[in-house]
């Protein structure tokens, strides 16, 4: 690899009263994001490259979300139900959000007579993401709506510590409303999905220097030409089970080199790793449990070791 790294994502912890009316937002582009993002993010943001449109009623678990900060900026992400009141996205998404707004089942984000929008009661970020430094992982938060979403079936979780569907070139799918073309930087109006194949650890670990532990909390993805982009970030990578949707991953960050590039995969938080799906099960308090009682697991000491300096070039998926 030549030159510098690059990663794109980006994080805080917010617990914040939400609401806010979806009529009010504006379409959302690369322009909308906040300052911020787009400064600790200026190497990774996801979209859907090669992919497909996804159908209305296909997957009504993905919601897509419109953040908003203190100063007015506004942001959109993608995410996955997994309670009838909760939605797992990116870190790097609910991060400094004071506002936020749901878009559930409409894959096209213009039709807003074939779902419904709901508010937004909290927001909270995973305490121990770092968005200085993407490649630390724990790239994941929670957004609570204001009432339970009726008669949809919430996407289920992958156990903790289970390894199923991540050997190397086993097909899964992502999807999102990011952007699909490195050169149109506006998002898609219509959710899209693509198959992408899981890449061999060690050999995403290389590409963007991730640290050999953080690396055990991801799943990288993709192939040349096909991936995750801009305005995907938060988005599932997941696999059909039987009847249901197992979530295998959260859309984090990628080369800054462009989507779909070849040689570099997307990374995905792993929903089975102990720090994310706890922090999805049970919340934070039960972090500092899962690490005493599983040693497998990042010691603190290990976590405030990678808490180091920005890395160069990473971006986040978020546009």
């Amino acid at each position: 690899m030549s030159g510098a790294r690059t990663i794109k994502h980006l994080v805080l912890v917010t617990l914040v009263a939400l609401g806010i009316g979806f009529a009010s937002m504006p379409e959302v582009t690369l322009a909308d994001r906040p300052q911020r993002a787009a400064q600790d993010q200026s190497a990774a943001e996801p979209r859907i490259i090669g992919g497909t449109v996804v159908p209305q009623g296909k997957y009504p678990f993905i919601v897509f979300l419109i953040f908003q900060n203190a100063a007015g900026k506004r942001w959109a992400c993608s995410g996955s139900i997994v309670e009838s009141d909760t939605v797992v996205t990116a870190a790097h998404c609910t991060i400094g959000a004071v506002a936020a707004t749901a878009l559930v089942n409409n894959a096209n984000r213009d039709d807003l007579t074939a779902g419904k929008t709901y508010g937004v009661s909290w927001v909270y970020t995973h305490p121990w993401y770092n968005p200085m430094n993407p490649a630390f992982g724990n790239d994941v938060g929670l957004v609570r709506l204001s009432e339970p979403v009726p008669d949809i079936t919430p996407i289920k979780l992958l156990p903790i510590n289970s390894v199923r569907f991540q050997a190397d070139d086993t097909p899964l799918v992502a999807a999102g409303w990011g952007r699909v073309s490195n050169e149109v930087y506006t998002t898609s109006r219509q959710l899209m999905e693509v198959t992408v194949p899981v890449v061999e650890k060690e050999s995403c670990r290389s590409t963007f220097g991730i640290d050999p532990f953080a690396i055990s909390a991801m799943v990288c993805a993709g192939a040349n030409e096909t991936g995750v982009c801009n305005g995907d970030s938060g988005g599932p990578l997941f696999q059909k089970v039987g009847l249901s949707y197992m979530l295998i991953g959260i859309t984090s960050f990628g080369t800054a080199r462009g989507c779909g590039s070849p040689g570099y995969p997307d990374v995905f938080g792993r929903v089975s790793a102990p720090s994310i799906h706890s922090f999805i099960t049970m919340g934070p308090a039960a972090l500092e449990a899962v690490i005493a009682m599983d040693p497998m697991n990042m010691s603190v000491s290990q976590m405030e070791r990678l808490r180091g300096p920005k890395m160069p070039k990473m971006r986040p998926h978020r546009p």
